[in-house]
């Protein structure tokens, strides 16, 4: 039986944009892969502000968000869990729980750089493939020597993954809807319904 190949990529999503959607996108259809998971962060109670809304209110977001995009599929895998979420420890749980998986974590450039900083790399190396995103031709320049240094310490396995040029972070979506502006160019039409109907970040 062939094994399915799954993509996974967290993140605060706080709200989810188009460059997150993209990026997904991007992993789901260049490695062939069974389906990606945008797996929602929690966050500690002494850093919940109007800033970082309740996780369930970003996954219900991100559900929206990614209702219409073939492939993307939202996670509550680490809103369930009440200790933190180490990325070494939700790769071991989903590969007992999904034994004939391979799996696909999608990371930034700058999350590569600081690996060695993570909670067990060679574990995180161990169990899945990643897919380092890249910008341009120079992003690739300089990643390729630390592609390098982590694949022989760690026997990775490291893959580059182009992620689109779209210059919007999700801080600056809220800052937009602080002032009063259109955020329609930077997400989904669903998830700009949903943050006006419920009035989220208009304070912070």
């Amino acid at each position: 039986m062939r094994r399915k190949k799954i993509g996974i990529l967290g993140g605060t999503f706080n709200p989810v944009h188009i460059g997150h959607l993209q990026l997904a996108k991007n992993a789901y259809e260049t490695f062939g892969l069974d389906s990606v998971l945008m797996m929602v962060n929690g966050v500690p109670p002494h850093k919940r502000s109007s800033e970082v809304l309740d996780g369930y209110i970003r996954l219900e977001m991100l559900k929206r968000g990614i209702s219409h995009t073939k492939g993307l599929q939202a996670s509550d895998f680490e809103l369930k869990r009440e200790e933190v979420n180490f990325t070494y420890k939700t790769l071991e749980l989903l590969t007992l729980e999904y034994p004939d998986t391979d799996f696909y974590f999608i990371m930034g450039a700058d999350s590569l750089c600081a690996i060695d900083s993570w909670k067990h790399p060679e574990k995180i190396c161990q169990l899945a493939t990643l897919l380092v995103a890249v910008r341009d031709d120079w992003d690739r320049i300089l990643i390729s020597r630390e592609i390098g240094r982590v694949k022989e310490k760690y026997q990775a396995n490291i893959e580059l993954l182009d992620m689109p040029e779209i210059e919007i972070s999700s801080s600056e979506i809220r800052e937009r809807v602080r002032q009063g502006k259109s955020i329609l160019r930077y997400v989904p039409v669903e998830v700009d319904q949903y943050i006006r109907k419920h009035q989220l970040y208009r304070e912070g």
